[in-house]
């Protein structure tokens, strides 16, 4: 079950707390994510949608340890992703991260076999 309310269980494979991501630009300070919670169970699909701009790649770049909050917590599968070293966020990300990207309207699409291909070879990494 996914729920918005910072309710769930305390082992739901993705829990988000109180997130908050800012961006600034220039003397600006731009608010995409604001007190976010979020939690997910194990083997729920679930899918981000809005407009253009209200943080849906912010929050997926978040949740897979690509970029870190501006306030709040994210675990996932009980790792508490959030405070890691950038050394030991490498490492979970080889081992716990897989993306497939959307193509772009500016190139041809891939096939799926290739997009979906496993990233087996550079989950090689040293130890931390």
């Amino acid at each position: 079950m996914i729920r918005v309310d910072g309710t769930g269980k305390s082992n739901s494979l993705i829990q988000v707390r109180g997130l908050d991501k800012t961006y600034r630009r220039g003397g600006e300070e731009i608010q995409v994510l604001q007190r976010l919670n979020l939690d997910v169970d194990k083997g729920d699909f679930v899918g981000f949608m809005g407009p253009s701009g209200s943080g849906k790649t912010t929050l997926l770049n978040l949740l897979g340890g690509l970029d870190v909050p501006t306030h709040g917590s994210i675990t996932v599968a009980g790792d508490e992703i959030t405070h890691m070293s950038g050394n030991k966020l490498t490492q979970w990300r080889a081992r716990h991260v897989g993306s497939c990207l959307c193509c772009s309207r500016n190139s041809p699409s891939p096939s799926a076999a290739s997009t979906l291909r496993p990233h087996s070879a550079s989950s090689a990494l040293p130890s931390a």
